[in-house]
């Protein structure tokens, strides 16, 4: 059975890509060391390619990717500075769960920062509903604060008017969604508060359709309500939470769970990379490319990695072109050559590969005369081609 024919795949560049990027996102890794790392994988795969991306190519490329990711995650926890940190800064400032812009589920504490001028805008989230087709709306909503800020706080806007059609169309019974309903509020919040705790009382009636069959619905309602408090902390004390934040993802790598899951990632790399040069090894460094035609010399070439090894005489190494069919009347066959002729030079030039040959190939005109040396059994032969 013949060999594959082999490439890079899209899939691969797509998938480290897709890697960089989430490091990059989730633990601060420098931008700019994950477009290092594209780039020194991106030179190695045009190594590849002008081998005829041989088997094993991807399986190297995304093993090298993983543990060039892992290396630079772990220097980059190590090199992390923690932060100085205020002596008299409130532990809530650091450990609450934030509530930057918006207030959601999961928990009743949470550190809010007020704004350095007007109001803070927070976004409260109430739990998911499955409505039909995503439509929802709510009627009121307001929040009622005690302690402090003690007063009832309207929803900005207040309403928010049904946004779904007399009839909806449905392909099947239950098109239902699962959306998470909230209100924005605007809460007075300012220096005079600072480190106060403020408790809230979130309410809002929400409207959403529910599905009874083909193009039918009744309309639903839900009281909807919540309790959590806020911790209210300064716009300066955000700025040192982001780099606490920030400090905490990328030395986590290297404790705990996450020094388990990296050796866990880098034992995967090693795998794949090890798996990778195997399989390059184990073809002898070149890739297969199948027979195509060499238009101007009028014959179709193959790869030697095609060829049954016992039909090649001598040392001739994968990724050279062995001569096949050749056209009637056609350079080729008036220059004298015959199918297994291994192409080794073209107008002195070595043919190490199938790209070589028709990169060569491709240059030569009508009327011009050029010379190849073809491997003919166990002797080299020159061949003079008019074209």
């Amino acid at each position: 059975m013949n060999p594959k024919q082999t490439r890079v795949s899209l899939l691969t560049i797509l998938l480290i890509i897709a890697a960089l990027g989430i490091v990059v996102f989730l633990f601060d890794f420098p931008p700019s060391w994950a477009v290092g790392i594209f780039v020194v994988l991106a030179i190695i795969a045009l190594m590849l390619i002008r081998r005829q991306a041989p088997p094993g190519s991807n399986r190297l490329l995304i093993g090298l990717a993983i543990l060039a990711i892992v290396a630079g995650l772990a220097l980059n926890a190590y090199l992390a500075v923690q932060p100085e940190i205020p002596e008299d800064l409130p532990a809530e400032v650091l450990n609450l769960p934030t509530a930057y812009d918006t207030v959601p589920m999961g928990a009743e504490n949470f550190v809010v920062f007020f704004a350095p001028e007007g109001d803070t805008r927070l976004t409260i989230q109430f739990e998911n509903i499955s409505a039909l087709n995503g439509y929802w709306a709510y009627e009121d909503a307001w929040v009622d604060a005690e302690q402090a800020l003690r007063g009832t706080y309207d929803a900005n806007p207040r309403e928010r008017a049904p946004n779904w059609p007399d009839t909806i169309t449905t392909s099947d019974n239950t098109p239902t969604q699962s959306i998470t309903p909230a209100f924005t509020v605007e809460l007075p919040l300012e220096d005079k508060h600072l480190y106060d705790e403020v408790e809230l009382s979130a309410r809002m009636i929400v409207t959403y359709p529910e599905p009874l069959g083909d193009d039918a619905y009744e309309v639903n309602e839900r009281r909807a309500s919540r309790r959590f408090t806020l911790f209210v902390a300064s716009p300066l004390d955000r700025a040192l939470r982001e780099q606490y934040d920030a400090w905490s993802r990328r030395s986590g790598v290297l404790s705990g769970n996450g020094l388990i899951a990296l050796l866990t990632v880098a034992a995967l790399g090693a795998i794949f990379t090890l798996w990778g040069i195997g399989k390059i090894r184990a073809a002898g460094g070149y890739g297969v490319i199948l027979p195509s035609l060499l238009g101007k010399l009028g014959v179709v070439v193959a790869d030697t990695a095609l060829i049954p090894k016992q039909a090649i005489q001598g040392a001739i190494p994968k990724g050279v072109v062995i001569v096949g069919k050749i056209r009637p009347s056609s350079p080729a066959e008036r220059a004298g050559l015959f199918p297994s002729d291994i192409i080794i030079e073209a107008d002195g030039k070595p043919v190490d590969s199938h790209r070589a040959a028709k990169r060569i190939v491709e240059k030569w005109k009508r009327g011009e005369d050029h010379t190849l040396v073809v491997q003919r059994g166990q002797q080299n032969v020159q061949v003079y081609v008019q074209m």
